[in-house]
């Protein structure tokens, strides 16, 4: 039995190959593509670690600009302190659900991220349809977690958690407030599965749930925020979870073609 394959397209006509692995949320990913074909792909400097045209300063006047769109004044001197950064994340939480333009709330969302640069996981380029995607939007079901790794290797495509919030390892590097209830508003373990592709750039193990002084903060709060998000004490809950669903052979055009911001515009199934 062959393989299911999907196929990455450029406007030029050039395009590499993508095959899917044998597993639940591969078999997701190729009927999501069934839905999606026709959606014109689109990516920024979040999605493509590779794109090297923006400054910190162009980050910041867009960020002011995008927040003056959404009726906000934010003080642009501090937007290099992660205490005000926190404040805004706040700011992108307690709105995006509510807003009459939550395409703009998004912008906003990968712009903060990209000013905290130093803590932003920078090995893989997403594709993502955002909420064009709305309706495949499902329900993650904790049995795919038998899947996880925390090696991926370079051309891996993958899902991983894409949640409104914070990781627990974030919310703590970030220097968060040592609250039980503000731990819970924030800090999400995955919940939904979201037809968002990671391809790996390079290898990577990703080691930081093994932080000896994340592990001793985050030991007061963990039975509580488990039980709050009811995932038995910790049993279903995977830190640094990574479910392969493919690879790319050709993963070397793929990156040629994103450093120079030459972006594909489909994907379609083969």
């Amino acid at each position: 039995m062959s393989l299911k394959k999907l196929k990455i397209l450029w406007p030029n006509g050039n395009s590499v190959d993508l095959t899917l692995l044998e597993n639940p949320l591969a078999d997701y990913y190729y009927r999501c593509i069934m839905r999606l074909k026709n959606i014109e792909l689109q990516f920024g400097p979040r999605q493509n670690p590779l794109d090297n045209t923006y400054t910190e300063n162009n980050l910041i006047e867009k960020l002011i600009n995008d927040f003056k769109d959404v009726g906000v004044s934010i003080n642009s001197q501090k937007l290099k302190t992660q205490n005000y950064l926190n404040q805004l994340h706040d700011l992108y939480f307690n709105n995006f659900n509510k807003s009459k333009n939550p395409k703009k709330w998004l912008e906003i969302h990968d712009l903060i991220h990209l000013l905290e640069k130093d803590n932003e996981d920078r090995n893989c380029i997403w594709f993502d349809y955002k909420e064009k995607a709305g309706p495949l939007i499902k329900k993650f079901d904790r049995k795919f977690l038998k899947y996880v790794t925390t090696t991926v290797k370079k051309g891996y495509c993958y899902f991983s958690e894409h949640e409104l919030g914070k990781s627990p390892y974030k919310y703590w590097q970030d220097g968060e407030p040592n609250d039980l209830k503000n731990i819970c508003r924030l800090v999400r373990p995955w919940l939904f599965l979201r037809p968002v592709l990671n391809v790996a750039i390079k290898d990577f193990t990703d080691k930081k749930y093994d932080d000896p002084n994340f592990l001793i903060w985050f030991k007061e709060f963990k039975d509580d925020w488990c039980k709050h998000w009811d995932l038995e004490d910790g049993r279903s809950w995977k830190p640094a979870a990574y479910i392969p669903v493919g690879h790319i052979s050709d993963i070397d055009y793929l990156i040629d073609r994103f450093s120079n911001n030459e972006y594909p515009n489909k994907i379609i199934n083969l």
